[in-house]
């Protein structure tokens, strides 16, 4: 009987803290994931990148991966983490296809871009004259149109399992569902990541080639330093690449292969906690391609900067009225109201809960609503504490500097206060 109990007790903790990863990680991912997608759009529609080839894949990557998000992580989020799932069969169907389409497509895109810049960086005609813009327009929609006819077979095929996760799959006990997971083990886990390294380590080798033909004519300082550029971004590329991919085509194949076994609940339990750990990795493949890729190149970097310093808006005035209130406003609103509101509602909370377990006449699920009250206490005071620490300092400084703009300054009192403000912005 403790064994059972004590088994019960494991199989709804592993249950929680699956549900916890998805509530906690997959917000700022789909997030932060459309944020550097957007991103990504405006550095390659740049002027100076627009008539790239290489940068038109890169864009049909980053705007196919936009819909792989929303059918993807965010109906992932509703399921795993707020146990809303949508058992339609039509709509499993369609929103399997289109994650499962974009993503390969998304692949496909940044494995092509690779391909191109390697094919520009050949000394042959034959291969340079792959790394053209009418070539990469003409092979971006044959992409989308190969991927979805791939991905076609899930609209008749695929199934709504009826168990207590409902998930969307292949049928079970079926060679179907066995060759698929392998495909995608085969396509995704091996073949990608090695074109991906492969052509990156080809075009490293080219310009390493071309810098020593020409190491007498000057630029081989320019082409050194691309040369570390297209290294550090083709090794980011292809260790995240096996990284992020590799753990979650293995752990589809191995439930598939295991689909014959009688499994305990708590086994399945942590097979779902492990499954949750690998399909966040597997997301933030996509969600951070912004942050992987265009990030660690130099090239896109400055693209990006350039973008901001022509677009955002300018700093106000330093004697005006308007910054001075702005200043003030920010830190009532950000520094006491936001605060003040969310412990409010945090101890409410931890009220309802404690009152509803006082009245409970049967004393049933006290050990849970006794450990939820902890957890939003703890969840209550670090979310409080943490928002008034980290935040309040900012607002201060700002307003300090704006009160004494007046004032006649040493240069050591403003080197103290840059670095001052450059601490309380860290926070």
């Amino acid at each position: 009987m403790n064994r059972s109990n004590n088994s019960s007790q494991i199989i709804l903790r592993l249950n929680e803290i699956t549900a916890n990863i998805y509530r906690s990680s997959f917000p700022p991912l789909i997030i932060f994931g459309l944020i550097g997608h957007v991103f990504d759009i405006i550095i390659f529609t740049r002027p100076k990148l627009i008539s790239n080839s290489c940068c038109n894949y890169c864009l049909a990557s980053s705007c196919v991966s936009i819909i792989q998000i929303l059918f993807g992580q965010f109906f992932r989020l509703l399921k795993g983490g707020f146990y809303m799932p949508i058992p339609v069969l039509w709509w499993c169907r369609v929103r399997v296809f289109f994650l499962y389409s974009a993503y390969l497509a998304s692949t496909t895109l940044i494995t092509l871009a690779s391909a191109d810049r390697f094919a520009s960086s050949c000394s042959q005609v034959k291969y340079r004259r792959w790394a053209n813009v009418k070539v990469a327009r003409r092979l971006i929609p044959i992409v989308l149109i190969i991927s979805g006819l791939s991905q076609s077979h899930m609209l008749a095929l695929f199934v709504v399992h009826r168990d207590g996760e409902k998930e969307c799959w292949a049928p079970r006990h079926s060679h179907y569902r066995l060759g698929y997971d392998i495909s995608f083990l085969i396509v995704h886990g091996i073949i990608f990541p090695v074109l991906l390294g492969t052509f990156g380590f080809l075009t490293i080798y080219n310009i390493s080639r071309r810098c020593r033909f020409d190491q007498q004519n000057g630029p081989s300082s320019l082409r050194r330093h691309r040369i570390r550029d297209f290294q550090r971004m083709t090794l980011v590329q292809t260790a995240c690449a096996i990284a992020l991919t590799l753990p979650f085509a293995v752990h589809k194949l191995y439930l598939t292969v295991t689909t014959f076994e009688l499994k305990t609940p708590e086994t399945l339990a942590w097979e779902l906690l492990s499954m949750s750990i690998v399909r966040l990795l597997w997301f933030f493949h996509d969600s951070g391609a912004f942050y992987i890729y265009s990030l660690s190149s130099v090239k896109f970097r400055h693209e990006l900067f350039k973008f901001l310093d022509e677009y955002l808006p300018r700093r106000a005035p330093r004697h005006s009225h308007y910054r001075l209130g702005y200043d003030i406003s920010f830190l009532i609103a950000h520094g006491l109201i936001f605060r003040v509101l969310m412990s409010i509602f945090g101890f409410l909370m931890i009220y309802n809960i404690r009152q509803r377990c006082d009245n409970d006449p049967e004393n049933r699920l006290s050990h849970l609503k006794c450990h939820s009250i902890q957890d939003f206490q703890c969840m209550t005071l670090v979310q409080t504490a943490c928002a008034i620490a980290l935040t309040l300092p900012f607002a201060i400084n700002k307003l300090y500097r704006t009160v004494i703009i007046f004032e006649l300054k040493t240069s050591e009192k403003l080197a103290w206060e840059r670095l001052s403000m450059s601490i309380v912005r860290l926070l």
